[in-house]
């Protein structure tokens, strides 16, 4: 899985830019405060929470754009949109 960044809906959403090539530049857009997303190998895309009781994983998570992870939370389908609250993360 990987993440991906979304502050130039161009960069991902049009022209699929993700992985190592782009870390940089996620990195900068997960620090300005946009949000996270998981790309699955099957394609499928997660909107990122961070859990009300505990932000830690979700915290940690920010530190790696473009690393392959494993995602571990609740997940939920809402208006189109599928997010995947982080209750843990393993490297």
């Amino acid at each position: 899985r990987q993440l991906f960044r979304r502050r130039c809906r161009r960069c991902f959403l049009d022209h699929g830019a993700r992985g190592e090539k782009h870390k940089s530049c996620a990195q900068t857009c997960i620090n300005g405060g946009q949000p996270m997303g998981l790309i699955t190998k099957d394609g499928t895309v997660y909107l990122l929470l961070g859990s009300h009781d505990d932000m830690d994983a979700f915290t940690e998570l920010k530190k790696h754009a473009a690393a392959t992870v494993t995602v571990t939370g609740e997940s939920q389908k809402s208006g189109g949109m599928t997010s995947l609250q982080v209750d843990k993360v393993t490297y």
